[in-house]
């Protein structure tokens, strides 16, 4: 078993309140700017998601195709940029 059918088949979490602050320490400690081996990983990330690809599409599937690749791209720069996510206590001020 990979990781891909782990996280997908066998994925356990015991707190759900701060899973979304250990994915963005995950991201930000596996994609570090200044280690070789995370950069050969998201230069390949970049390449099969076509980050880079400036050409306009008149066939709007291959277009949409283009674009959810693109926002994949866009969704690992969210988590990379984000900032801390502090626990929600429930108040607003």
């Amino acid at each position: 078993m990979d990781i891909v059918d782990k996280v997908t088949y066998d994925f356990k979490w015991d707190d759900e309140r701060d899973l979304a602050e250990q994915t963005r320490q995950a991201f930000v400690k596996i994609f570090n700017e200044d280690d070789m081996d995370a950069q050969l990983v998201m230069r390949f990330l970049v390449g099969v998601c076509k980050w880079q690809d400036i050409t306009e599409y008149n066939d709007p599937v291959i277009e949409a195709k283009i674009n959810s690749l693109r926002n994949v791209m866009l969704a690992i720069k969210q988590q990379l940029n984000m900032k801390e996510i502090g626990e929600y206590d429930g108040n607003d001020g």
